[in-house]
């Protein structure tokens, strides 16, 4: 504690900051007999961190905490770990930007609002859950986070800002608590993305949008600029609108993917449909469902692959296992290794497909 500095504030105790860096900071509930309430503004800040080994690394914050200002931790990029107490009502202004090392964050459930620029340039952050409660998410809060993964938004939010995941060039995985501008978060993203939605009347809805590329053809002597799209997700893309997904669309697209796409994508993008129908026609389900039964080889060695019980469960649901390729199916569990899975398949296989032995008696 002899390292903080602080001053009094009307509630208790504001952290202004630190004499010298160090790798580990645990904040006091208390000093002086008073509750530490608040982090100022540019608290920890650094212009340009040097010395690792001299660097702040971790940071225990007390649950007495209610407001940390903005910039507070700004620069400090070898920052890995931070508890953030409980009773926080906001995500600053640029309050990470810059914090390079850290993976993983912990958002309390209390938070209302995420600001501009909150995590920009959190290089090697992976996944972000936003709480339920949370009303607003500012323009830019995760910009140039390019080892983001995952991210999920809750039913509670209220406003989405601009450029939300600009340059997140790896983000795959988003998830909504609730359809709210989701064609306008996903604009600037080209790579493939795996979209799950919550709506209002209990049903969920997942989709994968396919990648693509583009780059800017000039026509002389105009010189007319012309966008040429490599790659079906733009054609996706255009199925996705603020007020919703249009669904008939989406599912007469899928001729393209089969056509230009990986086999993996195509079969994930089915077994999402099928798995998740909302608003699934019966003549796109019976496509979905050929495209399954013509591939199933192909689908139960991925699914093994990635040891997804519950998948190879769900296969069998769609009565794509039959008496012509049962048994490739089992032998391709077996060789696999896969107790769980194999045992699953072979006794699917005796309750479906094995004939009783006829009984006889001797007279």
């Amino acid at each position: 504690m002899d390292n903080i500095l602080y001053r009094k504030n009307e509630n208790g105790i504001t952290i202004t900051g630190i004499e010298n860096r160090c790798q580990e900071i645990n904040i006091p509930e208390k000093i002086q007999g008073l509750d530490v309430t608040e982090i100022e503004s540019y608290a920890f800040y650094i212009e340009n961190e040097l010395d690792e080994n001299e660097s702040i690394k971790r940071i225990y914050i007390p649950d007495t905490v209610t407001k940390i200002g903005e910039y507070a931790f700004c620069g400090c990029k070898y920052l890995e770990f931070i508890h953030l107490p409980s009773n926080l009502i906001s995500i600053s202004n640029h309050m990470f930007s810059g914090c390079e090392s850290l993976e993983d964050i912990s958002i309390p459930k209390g938070v209302l609002h995420t600001e501009a620029y909150a995590f920009h340039n959190c290089r090697n952050l992976k996944k972000v859950i936003i709480p339920e409660g949370c009303k607003s998410v500012d323009s830019y809060a995760f910009y140039n986070c390019r080892n983001l993964f995952e991210v999920s938004l809750p039913k509670s939010i209220e406003s989405i800002g601009t450029g939300l995941f600009l340059n997140c060039i790896r983000l795959k995985y988003l998830s909504f608590g609730r359809y709210f501008k989701i064609a306008d978060i996903i604009a600037p993203l080209t790579q493939e993305l795996h979209i799950t939605i919550q709506y209002d009347d209990g049903q969920i809805a997942k989709v994968l949008v396919p990648d693509f590329q583009y780059e800017y053809i000039e026509h002389t002597p105009a010189r007319i600029f012309q966008q040429v799209n490599y790659g079906t997700g733009h054609i996706f893309h255009q199925c996705i609108g603020n007020s919703g997904i249009d669904f008939r669309q989406y599912d007469s697209c899928f001729y393209l993917t089969k056509r230009e796409d990986e086999d993996i994508m195509v079969l994930l993008l089915a077994m999402y449909r099928l798995e998740y129908p909302y608003r699934l026609t019966e003549d796109k389900k019976q496509v979905y469902l050929s495209y399954i039964k013509e591939n199933v080889e192909f689908a139960t060695r991925y699914y093994i692959s990635k040891n997804d019980l519950d998948s190879i469960k769900f296969l069998a649901s769609l009565n794509v296992f039959d008496e012509n390729n049962i048994d490739r199916i089992v032998d391709l569990c077996v060789k696999s290794n896969s107790t769980e899975i194999t045992s699953f398949v072979m006794d699917y296989r005796h309750r479906n497909f094995d004939k009783p032995k006829k009984k006889t008696f001797d007279l």
